[in-house]
């Protein structure tokens, strides 16, 4: 499967990424009582919902069709945790940088017939369904290149300060 569009649509959330890990560039702390997500939450969600999709498409590649939910991508506790555990910003990048190389990998050993699989989708916003129904493997990588990930680079320019 060609993912150009998906590779592109890294590039600019990574680079917004690299140049908040500089100095005097971290994220400032949500000013919510910590209900709001800040920069270092937006990249745990993705590096998440990378693994996620990785796993779809990697089932996918093995002859089976497994689910894809973004569920376990949306709970901030679990974010800050993986904030935490890989170390801040810095580790956040790596960890993203980690997560779209292995999703890109796969997603381009994907041949046209298994971009065409169905998976079962289930897609939360925020408290708000999206999507519960099957999509081809491909609409589902779509989805992340064409709005998820210019939506969070939307949200990352807005948290550090960015026009």
């Amino acid at each position: 499967m060609d993912t150009s569009e998906l590779e592109a649509a890294y590039r600019p959330v990574l680079e917004l990424a690299a140049r908040a890990v500089g100095p005097g560039q971290g994220p400032g702390p949500p000013d919510d009582d910590g209900q709001a997500w800040g920069p270092d939450d937006v990249l745990a969600h993705l590096i998440v919902n990378d693994r996620l999709l990785a796993t779809a498409v990697r089932s996918v590649l093995e002859g089976t069709a497994g689910p894809y939910d973004n569920a376990d991508a949306v709970e901030l506790a679990e974010l800050r945790a993986i904030g935490r555990d890989l170390g801040g910003t810095a580790g956040l990048l790596g960890g993203l940088e980690a997560s779209s190389r292995e999703l890109l990998d796969l997603a381009g050993r994907l041949d046209e017939a298994q971009a065409a699989v169905p998976l079962p989708v289930r897609i939360l916003d925020g408290d708000e369904l999206r999507v519960d129904h099957p999509l081809p493997v491909a609409s589902l990588l779509a989805i992340q290149a064409r709005r998820h990930l210019p939506m969070h680079e939307a949200q990352l320019n807005e948290l550090l300060g960015r026009p």
